[in-house]
This record gives C-alpha cells, structure tokens and sequence, in this order.
C-alpha cells in the first residue's frame, strides 16, 4: 500500500522547515527561526496523530479477535482516498474474523449434536482433573448426571479418577460397578490431545452389557440348534417305529400299551422341542408404521377378556398421535407375553394394576413401560429371567421372556427389567 499523500505532504514540511530553520539561525533571523519551527512541529503532530489513528484501529481489530467480538465498524465514507481504503481493508478483515467465528460455532454445535446422538460416552479431562466436555451417554453410563471434576467419580469407586488421569493413550480397560439400577460394566479407551496449551485427555465409554447380552443370545441360539436337532433325530425314529408297530393287529395287549407310552412320551417330547424351535427361528419383521396407543389398546382388549382378575389396566401415550415403525404382528408376542406375566403376579393382590405408558425422550428412542403391583421379582431370579429355559413356573417353559428379547433385538431395541420392589415391577421396551 503507498504512503498517504497527506503524510508525504508532511514530511516535506518538517524537511523544508528544518532547512529553513537551519538557515534562519545561520542568519540569525530568529522570527524564521520561529516560524521554521512551528511549522515542523505541527507537521510531525500531524504524522504523529495519522500513525496513532491506525494503532487505535489495529488496537481495535486485535482486541476484537482477543474478546471475540467483532461488532465494530470502521466508516468507509469522509476523509481521505487512504483513510478509505484502509477502513475497508480493516473491516474486510473484521467480516472475514466473523464469518470464522460463526462457522466455529456451526461446527461446535455439529459435533455437539454428534456428542449428543452417540451411545458412546465422552469425556474429555485436562491434567488438574477439569472435565472440559462431556455427552449425554457418558452421564447416562455413569449414572452422573452432572460432571465437573474427575473426583466426583469416587462416588462410583475410589480409584476411578486415578484411573481416568492414569491410563495409557490407545489402552482398553474393563470397569465394573453398581448403580441403582444393577451392576455396570464398561470399556474405557483414551487418547490425548493438545488443546489451549493444555493437555487433554479423551475417555471413550462403552457399555458391554449390550455386547455381553449379544454373545449370550448367541450362545444360547447355537446351543438349542444343536440340542432340538440332536433330539429329534433321536425322537423321529422312535415315534414313527412305535406309530408303525401300533397299526400291526398281531402286537399283544402289553405290548400294545408298552407302545402307546413310547408313542405318546414320544410326540409329547417332540411338541416340546418344536417350541423351542421357536428361540432360533425369530422371523425378520416385516415393518409397517402405525399408531402405537391404537395397537395397544387393542392388545389391553384381548388380554383382559382372558382374565377374571379385577385388574386395573391404564394406558397413556405422550403423544397420543405416537407412531411406531415396527413388525405388529412379533410386537404383539411381546405385548402380550409382558401382561400374561403381569397377570400371573397379581393374583394374590387386592387392588390389581397394569400401567401402560408410551413415550420418546430426548434421543428419538420411543419407550414403553409396563408397571404393575404384583410379586416382587427376587434379585437373584431377576438375573436369570431372561435366560433361554430358565422359569419359576411348573408349567413355564422358559422362553416367553427370551424370545421377546430375541424379538426387540430383531428390532434394533431391547427388552430389560428397569426394577422390581415390594410396590412395583417395570419391565420397558426401547425402540431405537
């Protein structure tokens, strides 16, 4: 950029007015002298008040950047052509600063959103223990709904947050503890960062609950493949022998007797088997969106017509329009299997209830809980209910539970126990 001429003019001046100061004193002619040097003094003030204009502008510029505010404006009209330009170049600045700084903010609030949606838990710690940010999956995991400082993890355990400043970058390490809601058990990987001339630390959380639950399921489907193969190859050649020899006229009483038993313990075993078949052989949900309020009334309807319980059943959906994109017809085993249970429960009470509520959170994730005030589930039956094969009941067979497991997770949901006290039991479904 070129020197303003108004400060070319300037220079002149104190360049002239020294020469000519100069010669006046030669001369002594101290009027010149005089006159010399009033002019090469209000010269320099001029140079001196045009270069202190411009510090106070940059001064401006640069605390706006420090402050982060950049609601100054330089005017772009009146004064000089350099004046002008210099304006425009200090607010083309200004404009590019805050288009910066709105697009930081877009981006701060992407990847909050992000933070937001995930079901991993993030917490991001300096070296004195300040938690710089953190996600709702991470308060959910910890059970923490607010978290500031690294100590405040002593409440889960009292070597967590030595844990948490310790742990190797690219490490993977287990934790277990207990919440109100049962035993817990997550995965913590860290890395590191360099941020604000600080050292930060970055704490992924996983829940390996869900992972554990899916190797199980697992497990348990390849075992009852194995084993309701293994039976039936044994069974179907007893039957059809035993089915066979009945026909024959020549087969004596006792032995004819001998036969209907096998016969009979034969296709009752294979009844047996044939149901849990149906462990392994979920269908793949043919989904449809519907109301969801609408479906379980009409599930309610059905169920209390095959009860003489005085049962109290309420239904509540928030919103009452709650649509849901589901398979209605594997839904419908679930719905019903969770009130058959409730039901069984409330036989022995005097004021019967089956609370039906319907709802979203904050994560899109519709819920539906299933409250009643029937016989507490003991803590130790509540850790196996969901195990294939596994009943209180002399005529259960076990899988009711487990296949509506096997069914939200057909769905991308899940089915747990919330809790179980002497005044209530909640089950709920999570659609995610």
């Amino acid at each position: 950029m070129s020197i303003p001429p108004k400060i070319i003019v300037s220079l002149l001046l104190v360049i002239l007015s020294t020469c000519a100061a100069t010669v006046c004193i030669l001369y002594s002619e101290w009027v010149g002298v005089g006159i010399s040097l009033t002019i090469a003094f209000f010269a320099v003030r001029q140079i001196f008040m045009s270069y202190s204009n411009q510090l106070r502008k940059m001064k401006i510029l640069f605390d706006a950047v420090e402050n982060n505010d950049y609601a100054f404006r330089f005017p772009e009209k009146g004064g000089d052509r350099y004046d002008r330009q210099l304006n425009k170049t200090f607010n083309g600045m200004r404009e590019l600063l805050s288009k910066a700084k709105a697009e930081a903010a877009e981006k701060e609030k992407y990847y909050e959103l992000i933070l937001g949606r995930v079901t991993t838990g993030i917490v991001v710690i300096d070296e004195e223990g300040f938690v710089w940010q953190t996600n709702d999956a991470a308060a959910q995991l910890l059970g923490l709904p607010i978290l500031t400082h690294t100590r405040q993890l002593k409440q889960l355990d009292e070597s967590f947050p030595t844990l948490f400043h310790t742990l190797s970058p690219e490490s993977n390490r287990q934790i277990s503890f207990s919440t109100e809601r049962g035993e817990r058990h997550l995965t913590l990987d860290v890395s590191e960062m360099y941020g604000n001339n600080k050292k930060l630390r970055i704490i992924a959380l996983n829940d390996i609950d869900s992972e554990l639950d899916e190797n199980e399921i697992e497990s348990w489907i390849k075992l009852t493949r194995v084993l309701t193969h293994e039976i039936m190859n044994g069974i179907s050649p007893i039957t059809s022998l035993s089915a066979h020899l009945l026909k024959k006229e020549e087969v004596s009483r006792n032995l004819r007797e001998g036969l209907e038993v096998i016969h009979h313990t034969g296709s009752q075993l294979s009844s047996f088997v044939n149901s849990y078949r149906r462990f392994t052989r979920i269908p793949t949900p043919s989904k449809e969106i519907f109301n969801l309020r609408d479906f379980l009334q009409m599930e309610i309807v059905g169920m209390r017509a095959t009860t003489s319980l005085p049962i109290r059943f309420t239904l509540k959906a928030e919103p009452e329009e709650l649509m849901i994109y589901a398979d209605k017809n594997l839904l419908s085993q679930v719905v019903l299997n969770l009130l058959r249970n409730a039901i069984q429960s409330l036989s022995h009470q005097k004021e019967p209830y089956i609370r039906i509520t319907a709802t979203s959170d904050a994560k899109e994730q519709i819920l539906i809980h299933f409250d009643n005030n029937g016989e507490m589930i003991p803590a130790d039956v509540a850790k196996q209910i969901f195990v294939p094969f596994f009943t209180t009941k002399e005529a259960g067979s076990g899988i009711g539970l487990s296949v509506s497991k096997q069914i939200m997770r057909q769905h991308n949901g899940s089915l747990k126990l919330s809790y179980s006290t002497e005044k209530e039991t909640r089950f709920t479904l999570v659609f995610r």
